[in-house]
């Protein structure tokens, strides 16, 4: 885990949350504080303690002036023990989703516990400031939670 990581999981028990990993990774992911990601995605509808729908990440990200666009097939990791190997030289920002999970890799480093390294990974986004060419991505038919 990093200092980073660590700063906002301090803040998170502070609140008594659970299920907040969405809540971590938008706010690394788009340099915000923990507070800030917290109140966005509760003003998109995320309930308090309860797992995150991916559009209310999207639109998280979007309120932050930034887009995500889909990078899975730039990879050949499935688990992030190895995607960390292939993140070493990679200075972008990337949010990846498991099948209940989700967490950022910033200059090339996850910022997560350690606890989910073996965990499948479903999706990979990097996350790029909003220009008005690059479009919101939205994965069709995506309801998952994270």
């Amino acid at each position: 885990m990093t200092d980073l990581f660590n700063s906002m999981l301090a803040v998170s028990d502070v609140l008594g949350e659970d299920n907040d990993c969405a809540v971590t990774a938008v706010a690394i992911a788009c340099g915000v504080s923990y507070g800030r990601a917290y109140h966005q995605l509760a003003s998109l509808g995320r309930p308090f303690g309860q797992p995150t729908y991916n559009g209310q990440i999207f639109n998280a990200i979007k309120f932050f002036d930034k887009t995500v666009v889909d990078v899975r097939h730039r990879f050949s990791a499935r688990t992030a023990r190895t995607l960390s190997r292939e993140l070493v030289p990679d200075k972008r920002t990337y949010l990846i989703r498991t099948h209940d999970h989700v967490y950022t890799a910033h200059n090339g480093v996850i910022h997560d516990t350690d606890t989910y390294d073996l965990k499948r990974i479903i999706d990979i986004w990097q996350v790029v400031p909003a220009t008005p060419e690059r479009t919101h991505y939205f994965k069709r038919g995506s309801n998952d939670t994270t």
